[in-house]
């Protein structure tokens, strides 16, 4: 009976998280795409094509976020460039109001 039972073991392998992302920037860093890189690192085509989403969403809420700012700062510009205006004639005003 004890030579029917076979052991069968699995691959033993720790994987550290920090020398895991060590190992993909430096072979992105080396010109590997990521999603091959990822592939290596054993991703399914299920985990790239939801990272892909994922970031293909982050990209449009960083860009809104963007697009926002740089209307309000296009607005408090104007507004700036407004009340100066208003300033400069004023003073006109006061100018001339002094030399009659």
């Amino acid at each position: 009976m004890p030579d029917q039972i076979k052991p069968v073991w699995g691959v033993v392998v720790s994987i550290q998280p920090q020398a895991e992302a060590a190992t993909r920037e430096s072979a992105i860093r080396a010109g590997l795409p990521l999603v091959t890189q990822l592939r290596r690192e054993g991703w399914t085509q299920k985990d790239i094509e939801q990272m892909q989403e994922d970031k293909l969403a982050e990209q449009a809420t960083a860009q809104a976020t963007l697009a926002k700012a740089l209307l309000s700062a296009e607005r408090e510009f104007n507004r700036g460039e407004a009340e100066a205006e208003r300033r400069a004639l004023a003073e006109a005003e006061n100018l001339a109001e002094r030399e009659v």
